[in-house]
């Protein structure tokens, strides 16, 4: 039996995603043993209220635009199209694509009560409408979600194409390998 607080830390960490109840006691055992380590996981806690939304494609940053909207050397005429924010970390990591993305905040599946209506697609028609946008490249884990999003662009003069091999249908893309994400990217095909 551990003293009250101690437990109470293991409890809180058991609620993070993937961290299990032994994993959750090893974590704080460690931070109780190095308390310098506590002051640096507190203060990077708190600097994650400097994080939003980028205006132009609801990623992550601590600005108005995030670091690769801002970048001039990005390809402006091509947008890949992801679900969630932390999707284009993973796929900026492949270092495969050079153009901007756009982060729909979700996915439609209806019998979770997501439907087409809860996804920020907005400020993409905006973008195509207005920044010459040449193609449009669909990196969705979910089926509904890729044919809504094809079925939308279907209205726009601009190529839509989707990741090709590599990636099982109903795959998700956070647990692809960089490699397969890479060829995944140079194999896309329109659609």
């Amino acid at each position: 039996m551990y003293p009250k607080s101690l437990e109470e830390l293991i409890t809180s960490l058991t609620q993070l995603p993937s961290l299990g109840p032994k994993s959750a006691e090893r974590i704080a055992l460690y931070l109780l043993d190095k308390p310098h380590k506590i002051e640096q996981l507190i203060k990077a806690i708190k600097n994650l209220e400097k994080i939003g939304y980028c205006v132009q494609c609801n990623s992550f940053t601590e600005g108005k635009l995030c670091a690769i909207c801002e970048n001039p050397q990005r390809d402006k005429h091509k947008i890949c199209v992801v679900e969630e924010p932390h999707q284009v970390a993973l796929l900026e990591r492949s270092g495969i694509f050079k153009g901007l993305y756009y982060v729909l905040h979700g996915s439609i599946a209806p019998l979770e009560g997501k439907n087409p209506q809860d996804l920020k697609v907005t400020k993409l028609i905006k973008r195509i409408k207005e920044d010459h946008i040449k193609e449009v490249i669909l990196a969705t884990n979910q089926e509904f979600t890729l044919h809504y999003m094809i079925k939308l662009l279907k209205n726009f003069k601009v190529k839509v194409s989707c990741l090709a091999k590599g990636i099982p249908v109903g795959g998700n893309i956070e647990y692809v390998d960089e490699l397969t994400l890479k060829e995944a990217f140079k194999g896309r095909q329109e659609v």
